[in-house]
């Protein structure tokens, strides 16, 4: 019975690694492109106000990808589960 419930239990942590690192990805970026962003400024001659617009269009950009790949995935899933 014990090997019935360890099973799950692992599945369980490696879900919660998984996203964590994921998360952790996430975050990285985002500080990555912050940092990196005014000396991309500088060179390309931009205003604060086309700045904000480059961190918008990044962030829905990277929202819409997210989307796309997690239904995807959850399409895949359901039909190779039947």
């Amino acid at each position: 019975m014990s090997s019935r419930q360890t099973a799950p239990e692992s599945q369980r942590w490696k879900a919660l690694l998984f996203i964590s690192i994921a998360q952790l990805m996430v975050i990285v970026d985002g500080a990555v492109m912050n940092v990196a962003l005014p000396s991309a400024q500088h060179a390309l001659h931009f205003t604060d106000t086309s700045r904000q617009w480059v961190v918008t269009a990044y962030g829905l950009a990277f929202g819409v990808c997210c989307c796309s790949v997690a239904g995807s995935v959850t399409w895949w899933g359901a039909n190779a589960s039947s």
